[in-house]
């Protein structure tokens, strides 16, 4: 039993040669599982962690890839936050908002520009 249990608790640890295969889009997951000897739920999870993660890799094998571009705007909105101070250590810590962008900042906001 204690023979058993090693052979359960080794980690393969995957290789580039076996990468390309489980990205081969000629192959199903059942055919891939028995090539490499591995359990299909992996092939199914380490062909998500290479469409997602492994992008260049991914968009080599013909797999298609999403890329998100963030506008412009989207990205000054990120960088004038940045540049805000939290107003105490508590704050930042327990992760209130950032001064003008509470509730309650935005409604007194809006009721002094009304």
């Amino acid at each position: 039993m204690t023979q058993e249990r090693r052979h359960y608790s080794k980690r393969r640890f995957w290789t580039a040669d076996e990468d390309l295969i489980v990205l081969d889009r000629t192959l199903t997951p059942a055919e891939v599982a028995a090539r490499l000897g591995r359990p299909i739920s992996q092939i199914y999870s380490r062909r998500d962690y290479l469409k997602n993660v492994k992008v260049d890799m991914a968009c080599a094998a013909g797999l298609p890839v999403q890329r998100t571009i963030a506008p412009e705007e989207v990205l000054a909105e990120r960088e004038r936050r940045r540049q805000l101070a939290h107003r105490d250590q508590t704050a930042s810590f327990c992760g209130d908002p950032l001064p003008g962008y509470s509730a309650l900042d935005k409604y007194h906001q809006d009721t002094v520009s009304a």
